[in-house]
C-alpha cells in the first residue's frame, strides 16, 4: 500500500499540475504565475490526500478481516 500511495500521489498531481498550466494558459493568454502554479500544485496534494488514502484503507481493513476468518 506504500508505494501505491506514493505512485498515486506522484501521478496525480504531476497530472493536476498539467491541467493548471493548460488552463491558466487558454485563460491567461500564456501568462501564467509561478505563485500560482506552487498554490494549484499545493492544494491538490492536500485535496488528493485524502482522497488517496480512502482506498488504501479501505483495502487494507478488507484484506485483515478476510485473514481474520
Amino acid at each position: 500500500m506504500y508505494f501505491y500511495r506514493i505512485s498515486a500521489y506522484c501521478f496525480l498531481v504531476g497530472v493536476t499540475l498539467i491541467m493548471t498550466i493548460f488552463i491558466q494558459d487558454a485563460k491567461l493568454n500564456g501568462h501564467s504565475s509561478a505563485y500560482s502554479l506552487l498554490f494549484c500544485l499545493l492544494f491538490s496534494f492536500c485535496l488528493l490526500n485524502y482522497f488517496v488514502d480512502v482506498h488504501p484503507n479501505i483495502a487494507e481493513g478488507l484484506q485483515i478481516s478476510f485473514l481474520i476468518e
